[in-house]
């Protein structure tokens, strides 16, 4: 067996009960070798097993496609149509669909989607990325610091699937943004210039153009919505749950667009945008929470409530005196952030936790 070089895979398991692999060769010529940490267990495969494991990983992103292609054909079977776009733009809500599940369809993963599908499927990524932006950029109007509308994009592509983040479009944003961040750590409230591949200044030069991505046709989407809700509504009357429907086809029901729709079907709506809105407030907290920024919450709630439609404020609750209070809240935590001195590491309690917005208001 001299001169031989196997390959051998060191299993952790990790708190969260996942396990993981590493590849490690041992050349047994001398026997040496990297040692595994202490709590790892060696698993030598066969051949046969490390290919399989290359197949099982490569099939991951076929596999979204699969779904993807397969909630794609439903959503058409249900509208009784047989396109997703109309003269070119998109003419259907796919917000119900995941991130990935979009690019997926944008990509042409698995070669199973359309010209028209992988065409829909890049402007519903363009609308999300600009409604992402739309709230970092109401954020920087209030902190006046281009640093939050930046932080905005990062942490929408940070968001993207593995499968996005393996393109060289992304790897090519990501490295823009790593480098406007950098600049911006000096000079928070001047516009980063001269940046290759930078988003944020591509959506900027949008904005002052007025072609930033909108929410589409919503008298459309009403249309569609009465549709699929006439399809779904059992002989009994009973109406299915609102759980599978988009954001925009949920505020054209909610908001009655057209007064297309019965009063339970409105309250049906709102109850669900509602029930959304609540989850996204309940993450925005705990992210808060963890940051140890006093001013983290707030901040997150002006980008939600800034990239939602009027429909969804409308639908959800939110009118313009919530956006007030949340500003309000803004400028309190603020000041006391700058009173006690308090930086992004936050201040420490003394059972140990951070010291959140919360706790101060």
């Amino acid at each position: 067996m001299n001169g031989i070089v196997s390959n051998t895979y060191v299993a952790h398991y990790t708190p969260q009960g996942m396990l993981t692999t590493r590849s490690q060769q041992t050349n047994e010529n001398n026997g040496t070798e990297k040692q595994p940490h202490a709590s790892a267990i060696n698993i030598t495969l066969s051949n046969a097993a490390q290919a399989a494991l290359a197949a099982n990983t490569k099939n991951i992103s076929t596999d979204i496609g699969k779904v993807a292609h397969q909630k794609l054909e439903q959503l058409l079977e249900r509208l009784g149509r047989t396109s997703l776009l109309d003269d070119g733009k998109l003419a259907v809500d796919l917000s119900s669909l995941s991130r990935q599940e979009v690019f997926a369809a944008s990509s042409n993963s698995g070669d199973l989607f359309t010209t028209a599908e992988q065409k829909a499927g890049k402007i519903e990524l363009e609308r999300r990325f600009d409604a992402a932006l739309t709230g970092g950029v109401a954020l920087m109007r209030v902190t006046g610091s281009y640093q939050d509308l930046y932080e905005s994009a990062l942490e929408y592509l940070q968001n993207a699937g593995e499968a996005e983040k393996k393109t060289t479009d992304w790897q090519a944003q990501f490295n823009a943004l790593k480098q406007a961040s950098t600049y911006l750590d000096t000079h928070p409230d001047t516009a980063p210039t001269g940046i290759a591949n930078d988003p944020v200044a591509d959506y900027l030069e949008r904005l002052d153009a007025g072609a930033v991505s909108e929410n589409g046709n919503l008298e459309g989407i009403a249309v569609e919505a009465r549709k699929v809700l006439d399809r779904i509504s059992g002989a009994n009357g009973q109406m299915e749950g609102l759980s599978r429907f988009g954001s925009r086809t949920l505020s054209a029901i909610a908001v009655n667009v057209s007064d297309q729709f019965s009063d339970r079907e409105i309250i049906a709506a709102k109850h669900e945008i509602k029930s959304r809105v609540g989850a996204s407030v309940q993450s925005a907290f705990q992210q808060a929470n963890t940051s140890g920024d006093p001013t983290n919450f707030s901040k997150r709630l002006i980008a939600q409530y800034s990239s939602m439609s009027a429909e969804e404020r409308e639908a959800a609750g939110l009118d313009k005196s919530y956006y007030d209070a949340i500003v309000k809240n803004y400028e309190t935590s603020q000041r006391i952030s700058q009173t006690l001195n308090i930086g992004t590491s936050g201040v420490r309690t003394s059972s140990g936790g951070s010291l959140s917005l919360l706790n101060f208001l």
